[in-house]
């Protein structure tokens, strides 16, 4: 695709699973947003079937940590699951989002610091995805409400 059709582009939307849904197609971007979740990749994913383009934002933490371990890139052809909701094994307080990803890699090509998402989410493998938590907390963070968690989409 050339630089003037991806401008005449407009942003791919983002994906709110229900649980079951899978997203199976090409990756056509990857990304990463620093906001209220902590530093996640974004991947965008031309799906099968013509069914468009769509964003798949990994701020869960589960998602976070699997993308990190399988660093796709543009050309990967991958499949993405969202299982639900699982409570959390160590505190049945929290619950986790669970998702399975797999990846057929195609050529390699520059992508985010996937070493540095991996670190994120191995900071904090039980904790609702908010990305490593930052040396000192932003007021906007020491002002989230104690329940914050994976619930919240940031769009």
């Amino acid at each position: 695709m050339s630089l003037s059709d991806q401008l005449d582009q407009d942003h791919a939307p983002g994906w709110k699973p229900e649980p079951g849904a899978k997203v199976i197609g090409t990756v056509t971007d990857v990304t990463t947003l620093d906001g209220t979740y902590g530093v996640y990749p974004i991947v965008t994913v031309d799906q099968e079937g013509g069914a468009g383009l769509v964003a798949i934002h990994g701020f869960h933490t589960v998602l976070k940590g699997e993308l990190a371990r399988l660093q796709p890139k543009r050309g990967d052809r991958i499949g993405i699951i969202y299982k639900g909701e699982s409570k959390n094994k160590n505190d049945p307080s929290k619950t986790s989002h669970i998702y399975r990803v797999i990846l057929e890699s195609a050529d390699p090509a520059a992508g985010p610091d996937w070493a540095q998402m991996g670190a994120d989410a191995a900071a904090a493998p039980d904790a609702p995805s908010a990305g490593a938590a930052p040396a000192a907390p932003s007021v906007a963070a020491a002002a989230a409400p104690a329940t914050f968690g994976d619930t919240d989409d940031p769009f």
